[in-house]
């Protein structure tokens, strides 16, 4: 299967299409049965997946145009897609759909950097993206310091930066503050527990189905790490700002544990990139099927097992 996906041509993306299809109404044909055990808004499920296709093709398409990836391929896509199966209620468009669009702008406007024109503009927009994602991610506020390290590697910080930085995440954060005080609420948690989520217990054994996606994560960014000084420079730097990423997100993710599935789609991006990095290549075809097989099938089951 991955093969399909393994070149740049619009036919894989049409074949991304056809799988993200196959998959969300393979789902909707269980509710529809009776066969799930929660509920589905059908025009709330069309949503999600037009958002999340809409997703993966933007993020491919970031990938591409700046050399997140050294190869020009729909993989990155194809993981993305994949991925973001791990969690059943982001199957449906949700506020956690806000966040993953804010961070891919955030995403543009920091890889942009090196090519942009004004890329102290480009920081504050990215800064603007960041601030209003803690609308829906509570503590997200701390990727503050994602941006920091992100300029840092893409251009030299300086006190101006550093202010286009603060002033842009610090708009939104004021807005969150005022409204939180003028109608005594929590904006942010309000928007993340209206979502109906289950909590996750460490020691279920359907969890034991996600062990190999750490394995090959692991193994991903290991092929990234020993291949590093074999990609241009342009790579390199992103593969830098990808760990940055992948490391935030995992402090945010394990300091709420226990709402796990609430913030799992927090690590999409570096997931999709490590999982990219394990397939590329022409060796070793038959391994890279069946692990590519072994993500599959244990996102798959574990979907399910949320579900029945």
């Amino acid at each position: 299967m991955i093969k399909w996906f393994n070149n740049i041509k619009p036919i894989s993306g049409i074949f991304l299409i056809i799988l993200g299809a196959i998959i969300y109404t393979t789902i909707y044909i269980c509710h529809y049965l009776g066969l799930l055990g929660c509920s589905l808004n059908p025009w709330l499920y069309l949503l999600g997946f037009i958002s999340i296709i809409a997703q993966c093709l933007v993020f491919n398409s970031l990938c591409v145009r700046f050399d997140i990836v050294y190869k020009h391929t729909y993989i990155p896509a194809y993981f993305y897609l994949i991925t973001s199966l791990i969690s059943f209620s982001y199957l449906s468009v949700n506020s956690l759909h806000i966040y993953s669009w804010l961070f891919l702008g955030t995403l543009y406007h920091i890889v942009s950097l090196p090519v942009a024109n004004f890329p102290r503009r480009n920081l504050y927009f990215a800064a603007i993206f960041t601030g209003c994602a803690s609308f829906v991610i509570p503590f997200y506020a701390v990727a503050f310091i994602l941006l920091i390290f992100a300029t840092i590697i893409f251009k030299n910080l300086n006190l101006l930066d550093f202010l286009a930085l603060a002033t842009g995440i610090f708009l939104p954060l004021a807005f969150v503050y005022f409204i939180n005080f003028a109608f005594n609420t929590n904006l942010p948690n309000y928007l993340i527990h209206s979502i109906h989520m289950p909590s996750i217990n460490v020691f279920s054994p359907k969890h034991l189905w996600l062990s190999y996606l750490l394995i090959a994560m692991a193994l991903g960014f290991f092929f990234t790490f020993i291949n590093y000084f074999k990609n241009n420079i342009q790579t390199r730097r992103m593969l830098r700002f990808v760990v940055y990423i992948f490391i935030i997100h995992l402090i945010i993710v394990l300091a709420n544990f226990a709402h796990f599935f609430q913030y799992v789609n927090l690590l999409i991006v570096p997931a999709a990139i490590a999982f990219t990095y394990l397939h590329l290549g022409g060796k070793y075809q038959r391994s890279k099927n069946f692990s590519n097989f072994l993500i599959l099938g244990s996102i798959l089951i574990h979907l399910v097992l949320q579900i029945l």
